[in-house]
């Protein structure tokens, strides 16, 4: 009777001191089944963790941005060349803003920052404003000059002043994770290399903006196409130079991230 005892007494006494793991001789069926009841270190599984909600943060981001660009610059001038036909040059320049405000109301509802919204948005209702007093069917075409113009004058300049890169306000004020967002300050003040990449890709955004102002109004005024032929060259030129610029820009972020990856890599292995 007092070997049974002591043998039970080792088995908890094993149990305990294994940290609640079952003695090897005993198998219990299990009753669930979550990572750790397999062994998995509990440092792995918040890296696991980690990793998956940086993934969705990312490809929520990536949603927002394509979000943004189709409300902003791709259903605009579609709305416009649906039904300009139909309606008043003005009126069909108030419609193809409706996307553009949507696109507004959204990120105000969700608490993202938009720059882009508001500024497309005043040239819109300006040219609306120029268009409802001057009856030339060319004026409504003034919003996607001015719209793409002003966007690359304020991305083109804003690197003049500290602290007020237009690509460097959106990255941090776009973030609503304070500690993202302060991480985000400290590597803009700290780091050389990322003030130099936001002030890049800037540049890159304002002269490709111009650019694309520039051939819109060469295209309107100076082409003489139809107006059919220009409404649809019009919105080609707008998805090509934004589409293109957010490819260059996406590349670019990529390439930063692999170089700081392999930085990484470099100061662990040391």
């Amino acid at each position: 009777m007092a070997a049974v005892q002591d043998t039970k007494k080792e088995a908890a006494d094993a149990f305990i001191v294994s940290g609640g793991a079952a003695p090897h001789h005993y198998q219990p069926t299990p009753t669930t089944s979550t990572p750790s009841d397999f062994g998995q270190p509990q440092a792995q599984m918040t890296t696991s963790q980690d990793r998956a909600a940086a993934a969705a943060a990312k490809r929520k981001a990536t949603l927002s941005r394509v979000r943004n660009i189709v409300l902003v610059f791709v259903l605009p001038g579609i709305l416009y060349g649906a039904v300009n036909d139909s309606i008043g040059d003005w009126q069909a320049v108030l419609v193809s803003a409706i996307p553009v405000a949507l696109s507004f109301a959204i990120s105000l509802r969700v608490g993202e920052f938009d720059a882009i919204s508001p500024i497309v948005l005043v040239a819109y209702l300006v040219t609306a404003i120029i268009a409802s007093r001057y009856p030339d069917q060319t004026i409504p075409y003034i919003k996607d000059v001015v719209s793409l113009g002003l966007l690359g004058l304020v991305f083109l300049l804003s690197p003049i002043i500290p602290g007020w890169n237009l690509i460097y306000v959106m990255a941090r004020f776009g973030e609503k994770d304070p500690a993202k967002r302060a991480a985000i300050v400290e590597r803009y003040r700290e780091k050389a290399m990322y003030r130099k990449g936001t002030v890049i890709l800037s540049v890159i955004w304002g002269f490709g903006l111009l650019a694309g102002s520039g051939a819109i109004a060469a295209v309107v005024w100076a082409s003489g196409w139809s107006l059919t032929a220009i409404k649809w060259v019009d919105l080609g030129i707008t998805l090509v130079v934004v589409g293109g610029l957010s490819l260059v820009t996406m590349l670019m972020v990529k390439k930063a991230e692999n170089r700081a990856k392999a930085h990484a890599a470099q100061a662990g292995a040391v």
